[in-house]
């Protein structure tokens, strides 16, 4: 999905397309930065996963993102680049480190690998398919306005525009979403019966 695509679901699944594309105090800056808060958010329950080689040349490496540019969250298994033990999990010992801002690969034998990792998932990664994201981008986008923007009316019109309410229906969208994904996780095993 695009920042543009993005725009225009926001802008009318917020119900706020009667204000017009052009007058939404939601500027491209604001909207990326809302969807790396969503998407850093979604990614702690539905992380991606990613093959990214490693060429490892020190026994401690600090890694940060995989081949696609996406941050690495952890490493799930690590394989062996060579073609003659290719496809074969590496049976060495590894571990990884992470914090905040990046990873730290440990391993007693240096050399190239493939990795497969959990990543957090950038915008061009999902579509409109991806309902909690949605739901969750969709939230938080109506925070933001309900926050920025007073209460008022337009006159004789079927519709009020109140800035708290706005704000009030996207923080539930938000935390009722959220739920929804700590819930789903917790009960996975359910889906299997």
């Amino acid at each position: 999905m695009t920042l543009a695509n993005l725009k225009d679901y926001l802008l009318i699944n917020s119900l706020q397309y009667f204000v017009g594309a052009d007058d939404i105090e939601v500027t491209d800056e604001v909207l990326e930065g809302l969807s790396k808060r969503a998407l850093a958010t979604y990614a702690n329950w539905r992380p991606l996963y990613s093959f990214t080689e490693l060429d490892i040349d020190h026994y401690e490496t600090t890694i940060k993102l995989d081949s696609s540019g996406r941050r690495i969250l952890n490493i799930v298994n690590l394989y062996f680049f060579e073609p003659a033990i290719a496809g074969e999990a590496g049976a060495i010992p590894w571990n990884w480190e992470y914090n905040k801002d990046n990873g730290r690969f440990k391993t007693e034998i240096t050399g190239s690998y493939t990795a497969e990792t959990l990543v957090m998932g950038t915008l061009e990664d999902y579509d409109e398919s991806n309902i909690e994201l949605m739901d969750m981008l969709l939230g938080l986008y109506m925070m933001y306005v309900g926050s920025s923007r007073k209460a008022f009316t337009f006159g004789d019109q079927p519709f009020e525009n109140d800035g708290a309410e706005i704000y009030s229906d996207g923080k539930e969208l938000w935390e009722t979403t959220l739920e929804s994904l700590k819930t789903e996780q917790d009960n996975w095993y359910l889906g299997i019966l």
